[in-house]
C-alpha cells in the first residue's frame, strides 16, 4: 500500500498479479508491456497506468515493487540494464520473477538494496508459512481442549456440588452419633479414637466423591 508497483507484462499471469495488487491500494500501478493496446485494455479494468515497452527504463527509478510477468526467450532485464536505470537510486526495491523462463538476471539480488524472488522462493515461503500455521492451530487446538476440560470440570462440580453437600452432612451426622457412643469411655484409647474416626470419616467420604465423579 502507498508503493509504486509495475507489472511486466499483460498476458494472464500479468493480469491476475495487477488484479490482485490493486487491491492493495499502491501509490501507482502501472502495466508495461510489447503490445500497448493490451497494457491498456488490462489497465482500464483497475485504473493504472500503460506503457509499452520502450518505456521500461525510464520507469524503472520510480518503482518499489516489480512483478516479472513476460514471456521472452531471453532475459529482459539484466544486471547492467536495471543497474543503469536505477541510477542513484538508494530506497530499497523488491523484484519478483514469475516469468517462465525467467526475464530477471539472478544477480540483479547482488546489487545494494534490491530484493529479488523467484516463483521457486515463493513456493518456498508459502510452504513455511503453511508449516507455521499448522503448528499455530495445533497449539491453538491444544488450549481449546483444555479449555473445554476445564469448563467440563466445573460443570461437572456444580451439579455434583448439591450431591456432595449431603454426603458430607450425612457422613457429619453418622460421625455425631458414633462420636457420642465413645463418651463413656475415658481412657487414652477412648480419648484417641474420635481423631481415628474422624480420618475414616475423611477417607470414605473422599471415595464416594470419586464415585459420584466418575459416574
Amino acid at each position: 500500500k502507498g508503493k509504486v508497483c509495475m507489472i511486466l507484462g499483460a498476458g494472464k499471469i500479468g493480469r491476475i498479479a495487477a488484479l490482485t495488487l490493486a487491491e492493495y491500494a499502491p501509490s501507482r500501478l502501472i502495466i508495461v508491456n510489447r503490445s500497448i493496446e493490451n497494457a491498456r485494455e488490462l489497465a482500464s479494468r483497475i485504473n493504472a497506468e500503460a506503457y509499452g515497452m520502450e518505456s521500461l527504463d525510464a520507469l524503472l527509478p520510480e518503482v518499489d515493487f516489480l512483478i516479472g510477468a513476460a514471456y521472452a526467450p531471453e532475459q529482459i532485464l539484466t544486471t547492467g540494464r536495471y543497474a543503469a536505470a536505477r541510477g542513484e537510486r538508494t530506497h530499497r526495491a523488491c523484484l519478483v520473477d514469475v516469468a517462465v523462463p525467467r526475464i530477471f538476471d539472478p544477480a540483479i539480488a547482488a546489487l545494494p538494496e534490491v530484493e529479488l524472488h523467484n516463483i521457486e522462493a515463493l513456493e518456498g515461503i508459502v510452504e513455511q508459512n503453511r508449516l507455521r500455521r499448522q503448528q499455530a492451530a495445533g497449539e491453538a487446538w491444544k488450549i481449546v481442549e483444555e479449555e473445554v476440560e476445564k469448563f467440563r470440570s466445573a460443570r461437572l462440580m456444580q451439579s455434583l456440588g448439591p450431591r456432595i453437600q449431603r454426603l458430607t452432612r450425612q457422613f457429619d451426622a453418622i460421625f455425631e452419633e458414633e462420636q457420642g457412643a465413645l463418651q463413656g469411655i475415658g481412657d487414652a484409647t477412648g480419648e484417641r479414637l474420635p481423631a481415628v474416626l474422624r480420618r475414616i470419616k475423611q477417607r470414605l467420604l473422599h471415595q464416594a466423591i470419586l464415585g459420584l465423579k466418575e459416574e
